[in-house]
């Protein structure tokens, strides 16, 4: 019997939010990273990926004495992500000539969790449903300091288990539980190279190969002088489409008032898919933007220091640039980080007009390095237990740690962030941010979004709060 039939609530919600786009996945691969035990391979963790074009990821394994790590295709283990589904519950994978053991969790079922919009998804402002399935303990966490000398010794060697797990782009090793990630990606995204000259815009559309132009569109929304003056919608036939090795390109045209903005949605399915803004590069909407470029024109020298190699970077700037960028987002802020007197309090402390707090880190390292989380974690728990002896309780606060690391650089530091409910912003996230200066932000909203992120990141470890659920119900 399909799995669809009797899955868990998060499996059957994962395949119905996928359903309309399965045709444009082509070629599934499976990404996994295991270790020898008594029993035989243990999966640490593993990736099913729904890729929308080939996969760049080699197809190879990597073996040592008791760690292995490679990428196949699903059609080397299963015809179809349901029977790779019924396989898991099956408590193993075959891969190769070896199998894989996925053993379910201490009350014999695996857990299940959905998130339709993952935080790795929402850090280029796309949609990436993922459903994750939770097995048993890790029993072998003691063993990774062990484990990762062991792989550095090899024939190929790799930095640990995180290197190996980045390379082959397994995603992120939980300490407490075994786990496998179906991961789908979105099929539609706004054409990032859509710009405005005068009182035109040509927007695009990118779709996977597999996708169908009837089934697309663009939402839009025109900004002037502050305000929404236009909102529409593109449907996928009225673009004007072309081919390429990997995707297929649309475009269209409207009209827009001088110095407009336009915010671009795509849709696929009726789903929005992705989200993007065009601009005209010689003018700017947002005044705080407009005033701060009047000193750095065009952004040059934050932009200089939020790309900086992070070996050359200095945390200082990094922390007065990001007051900067949160000031030009509508946050009031204050640099307490600046001064000897204040080095014991967060860095930047930004309030929202209607008087919700973001306490900011900001490092150019990992996120343990100088003890920036646990800073982070005690600070926030400082100032929440302040704020509820002076009778503002109502108050909502939230810890980021701001990193001008890449997200794979500190995927292994990421699990604990989450567990305390931290939202961490990497070197990735910096583009899509300054794109939002272009237009004078609502930093109440920008906060309920964040705060969104940090529920959702705490969710797949929650999940089992009321107890494990098996795959067949």
């Amino acid at each position: 019997m399909p799995i669809a039939s009797h899955a868990t609530k998060a499996v059957q919600d994962f395949l119905a939010a996928i359903r309309p786009l399965r045709p444009a996945y082509s070629d599934p691969t499976f990404s996994y990273l295991a270790v020898r035990t008594v029993q035989g391979w243990l999966l640490l963790k593993g990736q099913l990926s729904l890729n929308l074009a080939p996969s760049k990821v080699p197809f190879n394994h990597f073996t040592s004495e008791n760690v292995r790590a490679g990428h196949c295709h699903l059609s080397d283990i299963a015809g179809s992500p349901e029977e790779f589904l019924q396989i898991i519950e099956g408590g193993k994978i075959r891969v190769g000539t070896e199998d894989l053991l996925f053993p379910p969790g201490q009350n014999g079922t695996h857990g299940a969790y959905f998130q339709p919009l993952h935080p790795a998804g929402l850090q280029n402002q796309n949609r990436l449903n993922v459903l994750g399935i939770v097995g048993s303990e890790n029993a072998e966490v003691n063993r990774t300091l062990h484990l990762d000398w062991e792989v550095r010794a090899a024939a190929t060697p790799y930095d640990g288990l995180q290197d190996l797990a980045s390379e082959f782009q397994v995603g992120i090793v939980r300490t407490d539980a075994i786990s496998i990630e179906v991961a789908a990606y979105n099929v539609a995204a706004f054409d990032l190279t859509s710009a405005i000259s005068g009182t035109k815009a040509k927007v695009g559309l990118r779709l996977a190969k597999g996708a169908k132009f009837d089934d697309a569109s663009l939402g839009y929304r025109v900004l002037s002088q502050g305000k929404v003056t236009a909102r529409g919608l593109i449907p996928g036939k009225d673009f004007k489409w072309s081919e390429s090795a990997d995707h297929r390109q649309g475009w269209a045209q409207i009209e827009v008032p001088p110095a407009a903005v336009v915010h671009g949605i795509a849709n696929y399915a009726g789903v929005a898919q992705h989200q993007g803004w065009a601009i005209d590069p010689d003018a700017v909407q947002n005044p705080l933007r407009a005033v701060y470029e009047t000193f750095d024109k065009a952004l040059r020298f934050l932009q200089e220091v939020l790309n900086r190699e992070t070996k050359s970077g200095n945390s200082r700037d990094l922390e007065a640039v990001l007051g900067w960028l949160l000031w030009m987002l509508g946050f009031g802020v204050a640099n307490l980080g600046g001064t000897a007197k204040t080095q014991d309090a967060p860095d930047l402390l930004c309030t929202t007009p209607s008087g919700n707090l973001l306490i900011v880190e900001v490092t150019t390292g990992l996120l343990r390095a100088d003890n920036k989380l646990t800073n982070l974690h005690d600070r926030t728990q400082a100032i929440r237990r302040s704020l509820d002896a002076s009778g503002n309780s109502q108050t909502r606060i939230l810890p980021l740690l701001v990193t001008s690391k890449t997200q794979r650089e500190i995927e292994p530091e990421l699990e604990q962030a989450e567990r305390w409910g931290i939202k961490v912003v990497t070197k990735d996230d910096f583009d899509a941010t300054l794109v939002r200066t272009l237009v004078l932000s609502k930093p109440d909203q920008l906060f309920e979004e964040l705060e969104k992120s940090v529920r959702d990141a705490r969710a797949k470890f929650e999940q089992l709060s009321g107890g494990a659920v098996s795959l067949s119900g």
